[in-house]
C-alpha cells in the first residue's frame, strides 16, 4: 500500500522540487536544474544503493519514502533517517569520488529524481550561482544533522547519569 492509498496526498513534481536545494532560486534557474534531472521509479523494498559502493548521483524523493541505514558490526541495521517527498540524499557522491556512506532502500513504491555528477558539473560550470546555492543547502543539512546528534548525545548522557546513580545506589546497598 503506498502513501496515496493511506490518504497521504502526493506532491506535484513542482511541490516535490520545493526543497532546500532549490529554495530561493528564481524560476529560470530552477528550470535549468530540473532539466538535468531524470526520474527513476522503484518498487517497495528496493535497494537504491548500498553502503560502501561508488556513487555518482544525488536523489530527490519525488514521491514515496526511503530509509537510510547503516550495517553495524554485529550485523544489525541502524536506521539513520526516513525520508519523504522533497527531501534529498546522495549529495556527497556529487562532490567526492568516495563510496556511499549508507544504504538507501524504498519503503513504498517510490519515484526519485536523479542528478548525475557529470550533469552537476555542467550545471555549476555554466551557472556558478547554483554551486553557491548547493553549498548553502548542504551546510543547512549538516547543521540540522549536528543538532540531531547533539540532542542524541544529551539523551545518552541522561541515561549514563541515571545508570551511574543506580550503580552507586547498588554499591551502597551492597556495602550495608
Amino acid at each position: 500500500m503506498d502513501l496515496q492509498d493511506r490518504g497521504v496526498p502526493q506532491p506535484t513534481p513542482q511541490q516535490a522540487m520545493a526543497v532546500a536545494l532549490l529554495t530561493g532560486l528564481d524560476e529560470q534557474t530552477t528550470g535549468l536544474f530540473r532539466a538535468y534531472l531524470t526520474a527513476e521509479a522503484f518498487p517497495a523494498a528496493s535497494v537504491v544503493f548500498e553502503e560502501n559502493v561508488p556513487g555518482d548521483r544525488l536523489y530527490v524523493v519525488q514521491s514515496g519514502q526511503v530509509k537510510v541505514s547503516k550495517q553495524l558490526p554485529q550485523g544489525q541495521e541502524q536506521i539513520l533517517r526516513i525520508m519523504g517527498p522533497g527531501e534529498w540524499f546522495g549529495e556527497m557522491a556529487l562532490l567526492e569520488a568516495q563510496p556511499r556512506s549508507a544504504r538507501v532502500t524504498t519503503l513504498v513504491p517510490t519515484t526519485l529524481l536523479a542528478l548525475t555528477r557529470p550533469h552537476f558539473q555542467t550545471l555549476i560550470e555554466r551557472h556558478p550561482v547554483l554551486a553557491t546555492h548547493f553549498l548553502k543547502a548542504i551546510s543547512a543539512q549538516l547543521r540540522l544533522r549536528y543538532r540531531e546528534q547533539e540532542r542524541l548525545l544529551r539523551e545518552k548522557q541522561v541515561l549514563v547519569d541515571a545508570l551511574a546513580a543506580k550503580n552507586t545506589a547498588l554499591e551502597q546497598a551492597l556495602d550495608e
